[in-house]
């Protein structure tokens, strides 16, 4: 994780922070990575947080289902003071809402600026990022958008029992839309 967050900072004159520690998971103390980056590109200031929870399960089971193994936390913030965008939010349509709706997207999106809609909805990272839906079943994004005291935050939240770094590759793609 720490080469391909360097590459970023590199690339975007960004600066990194590793924060290590312990958690406790019940009966043990486990280690805790948190690593931090944040730069900014013209207008928009990103912040990405990754947070690694260490368990005594690192490889999931057929048994366990992998619900005692390591967890992966992303989070990636985006602010925008210059420019203003409509609220939305990305929603994570289940089998039944996709077959009922017969959508044929596995998300859908909303905000009431039907340009801006079809303009996320169109997507080509934010198709992909949903496309991990059927990788991994603990992936299940929280994205949305919205003005706060003249300030547009943009927010993705996820989490994953491995890392993926194309899913991580798309989310940066995705966030520079709204610079």
């Amino acid at each position: 994780m720490e080469v391909f967050l360097k590459k970023i900072a590199e690339q975007y004159d960004g600066t990194i922070q590793v924060n290590e520690s312990t958690w406790y998971n019940g009966h043990a103390y486990m280690p805790l990575f948190i690593y931090t980056l944040e730069f900014n590109e013209n207008n928009l200031k990103l912040k990405f947080k990754y947070e690694f929870r260490k368990s005594e399960f690192e490889n999931s089971t057929s048994i366990d289902g992998g619900i005692f193994g390591d967890r992966h936390i992303f989070e990636f913030t985006a602010n925008n003071s210059e420019k203003e965008f409509p609220n939305f939010l990305v929603e994570h349509l289940s089998i039944f809402k996709c077959i009922f709706l017969k959508n044929k997207l596995p998300f859908q999106v909303k905000c009431k600026s039907k340009e801006f809609s079809n303009i996320i909805l169109n997507n080509h990272n934010l198709k992909e990022m949903m496309s991990f839906v059927s990788i991994d079943s603990e992936f299940s994004p929280n994205i949305y958008g919205k003005t706060d005291k003249d300030i547009y935050n943009l927010k993705i939240l996820f989490l994953t029992k491995k890392v993926q770094y194309n899913l991580l590759e798309h989310s940066f793609k995705f966030l520079k839309i709204f610079k």
